[in-house]
């Protein structure tokens, strides 16, 4: 039998190790259910805590905005620092926000809860994708990353359907004790069975600025998004905040042409 070519093992690639597929994939799907079942949750959290849903809508509204600015900050932070340990730091940040929200008596506590889990959610998705993607080549790779896909949609099917379940069984905290627990589990995988990577061609000089300056062009759009039926779409709260936004925009791609090292850039 002839050796095989080249060019076939080339194309077979190279696949990702078990460890690496288990702590993306199930830290992914982890965050984006967490992500989707927050909205069922929110009645039972405002009879818990005696806060109106409307205040509460921040729970959701906070995550979208804090997990748009940070998630080019987390993945430059990967490229300099390292992606498996940004990963880990979002993981430890995932599970410390769900004992937070668990835990609070109030809706404000939530709130911060949710905020801080916008932050370690944009943290472990940008850099669960890019560990990804580094751990495998070719068709190798393509699987990992169509699999990883799977068990984002996965999640956010599934996270409405769990909430649901889950505030008539154990209340709405036990969603969070839940998740807070299997991201935990996810910290040794990742620690025996994920290599470091980061980018060695990057300078490792982090673009302040332009992080600085994406957040200005997302946060406020989407809060403009998000509150803009209430707020009326004309009205002077959504037209500042499309033009904050769009006055960042220009900036950022002025900033980003003079840096050595632009956000638009980073892997993960």
């Amino acid at each position: 039998m002839d050796p095989p070519k080249e060019g076939a093992a080339a194309d077979a690639g190279r696949p990702a190790p078990t460890a690496v597929l288990i702590a993306t994939c199930v830290s992914t799907l982890v965050v984006n259910a967490n992500t989707s079942a927050v909205s069922i949750l929110l009645p039972a959290i405002s009879e818990d805590t005696g806060t109106s849903l409307d205040t509460l809508q921040w729970a959701v509204t906070g995550y979208s905005l804090v997990g748009a600015a940070v998630i080019v900050t987390s993945g430059a932070l990967g490229d300099v620092f390292g992606r498996r340990v940004v990963f880990l730091g979002g993981l430890v940040l995932f599970i410390a926000s769900c004992a937070l929200i668990a835990l609070s008596g109030s809706g404000g506590g939530v709130i911060a809860g949710r905020a801080v889990q916008g932050a370690a959610g944009a943290t472990i998705l940008a850099c669960g994708m890019s560990l990804l993607s580094v751990s495998a080549s070719g068709s190798g790779q393509v699987r990992a990353v169509t699999l990883w896909g799977g068990a984002s949609a996965v999640g956010a099917a599934a996270g409405p359907l769990v909430g649901g379940l889950l505030v008539d069984g154990t209340g709405w905290q036990g969603l969070f004790w839940i998740d807070a627990a299997i991201a935990l589990a996810c910290v040794p995988v990742t620690l025996r069975g994920v290599a470091e990577s980061k980018d060695p061609d990057r300078s490792r000089s982090i673009d302040f600025a332009g992080t600085v300056l994406i957040a200005t062009v997302l946060a406020p759009a989407l809060l403009a998004l998000s509150e803009g039926a209430q707020w009326g779409w004309t009205s002077a709260q959504v037209l500042g905040c499309f033009a904050l936004a769009a006055a960042a925009a220009v900036a950022f791609v002025a900033v980003e042409r003079r840096v050595e090292a632009p956000s638009s850039t980073c892997g993960c």
